[in-house]
């Protein structure tokens, strides 16, 4: 009689450890859904960020680009009168 006690209570003490394994992992299950959850509702959120300053940065480029562009088409048309005058100096 005292091996089929301690058989069921060896028994309820694994059924007890089974359980307890199991709601841990649904715990680590859960938490790890939220997680992920989290992290797929601030998609949206980042890429608008992203963007906004791709922008942002595409903006600065452009004025940059064009105070050069600028500043190019000064220096050629300076070059071209600089060339134009010194061959009508040496005709």
């Amino acid at each position: 009689m005292r091996f089929y006690n301690q058989k069921i209570s060896q028994l309820e003490k694994e059924q007890l450890d089974w359980l307890k394994l199991n709601r841990e992992q649904v715990i680590v299950v859960r938490s790890t859904l939220r997680s992920v959850n989290q992290t797929l509702y601030d998609i949206p959120t980042h890429e608008m960020l992203l963007t906004k300053e791709l922008r942002k940065i595409l903006d600065s480029v452009n004025v940059r680009n064009k105070k050069i562009e600028g500043k190019y088409a000064s220096t050629a048309l300076y070059l071209a009168v600089n060339s134009h005058a010194v061959a009508s100096s040496n005709r």
